[in-house]
């Protein structure tokens, strides 16, 4: 009977750790490595790979512009704010990798100082990511950089709302590197919310704000 009895639990706690987050690393049965228990272990066999759906505000100087044949005036101000949504996918578990989409609206439109003058305006932004993370309790720490590029239009008027009006245009484009910090708040183990803070190396004045909502395949990210 108490053989029987031995041979019973002996059998039922591998499998018990196995649920909370163990898995076995040598030949030894029973010898098991364990991290955080339940669905919280960052300790399990799958690739690190998240998406984050995000709002943006970038704030940024344009470049000198001209929507007709009048020279440009010293009253006017280039000063940007864009604002939208972008997709991010990355994934790694300590050094990462990914990529991000995003376009909006211009809230705040530069001026020429003289001549026609924009009345709205739009961007898209695009970027390649390389990042390390590490994770403190629930909160993932990550420093970042994003390497791309941004394309901006003005226009006078919004031919899709004024079916009637000929827009004056003008077309920038502008390459971009940022520095970022980005902090996450895991509320689940699959799924957190986010801040992204980023400052421009090549532009006095360029910086942007991410906020996020990410998906996780792996709680944590799997960070150490």
């Amino acid at each position: 009977m108490k053989t029987a009895l031995v041979v019973v639990l002996a059998l039922a706690i591998p499998a018990h750790a196995h649920a909370k987050g163990c898995h076995e690393v040598s030949q030894v049965v029973g010898y098991e490595h364990c991290t955080w228990f339940g669905t919280w272990s960052r300790d399990t066999d799958v690739w690190p790979f998240w998406m984050d759906i995000a709002y943006y505000q970038h704030s940024y100087t344009s470049e000198p512009f001209a929507l007709d044949a009048s020279a440009r005036g010293d009253g006017g101000s280039l000063a940007t704010t864009a604002q939208g949504g972008m997709m991010r996918m990355l994934a790694g578990r300590i050094i990462y990798v990914g990529v991000e989409v995003g376009g909006g609206a211009l809230t705040t439109l530069p001026t020429t100082g003289a001549g026609a003058q924009p009345h709205t305006g739009g961007e898209m932004e695009g970027h390649l990511i390389g990042g390390v993370h590490v994770s403190l309790w629930r909160l993932g720490l990550a420093a970042e950089v994003a390497f791309g590029g941004r394309a901006q239009m003005l226009a006078t008027c919004d031919a899709k709302a004024d079916p009637g009006c000929m827009p004056l245009q003008d077309l920038q484009a502008r390459r971009e590197l940022q520095l970022r910090a980005h902090v996450d708040l895991f509320l689940a183990p699959r799924w957190s919310l986010g801040v992204t803070l980023g400052k421009s190396v090549l532009d006095a004045g360029d910086q942007e704000l991410l906020i996020t909502t990410g998906i996780h395949v792996r709680a944590l990210d799997g960070a150490p």
